[in-house]
Formats: structure tokens, sequence, C-alpha cells
């Protein structure tokens, strides 16, 4: 992404409306299917902008707005363009 402005222009035209801790954010949500040390299975996870994700620690908790689905952050995944996916677990 070359600036701020693109990313979040992105995630808002791709994204759902996320909240945590009094804030709302963009982020996309995806739910990609993987298989790990030999088993398999769907690992929800949501790609945010860095400077947002800063905001949120491992064990938080954050709610997609339009279905109030909570999830918790089990890790983090910066990507090196100013993003960074959050791996999920459903609550």
């Amino acid at each position: 992404m070359d600036s701020q402005t693109d990313r979040l222009a992105m995630l808002q035209a791709l994204g759902d409306l996320w909240h945590h801790g009094g804030i709302d954010f963009y982020g996309v949500f995806e739910m990609p299917y993987e298989l790990m040390l030999g088993m398999d299975g769907y690992r929800p996870t949501l790609t945010v902008e860095a400077a947002k994700s800063d905001e949120i620690a491992l064990s938080d908790t954050i709610t997609r707005q339009n279905d109030n689905a909570i999830y918790t952050v089990r890790a983090r995944e910066p990507d090196g363009t100013g993003m960074v996916r959050l791996v999920l677990e459903q609550q």
C-alpha cells in the first residue's frame, strides 16, 4: 500500500467495522483453510492497519459490528507494508 489513506480506503471498501476498547476500526476478515502439523481446519484472521493493531494486545477481544461476533486475538503477523494480520479465535 502506498499510504495510510490508501490502506484505509481499501479496508473500508473490502472490510467490516470492528470494535475494541472504545475504538472502532475497519478490517478484512477471512477464514482460510489450513493444514498444519497434520491437523486441518479453518483459521479466522483479520487484516488491519498496523497503527490500529498496536492498540490491540494478544488475548484481547474484538467485536465485529455487523453480527456482534466476538473473537480473541491469538497472534499478530505484520506484513511489512503497514498492515497486520491478526489470528483470531471465535468465542
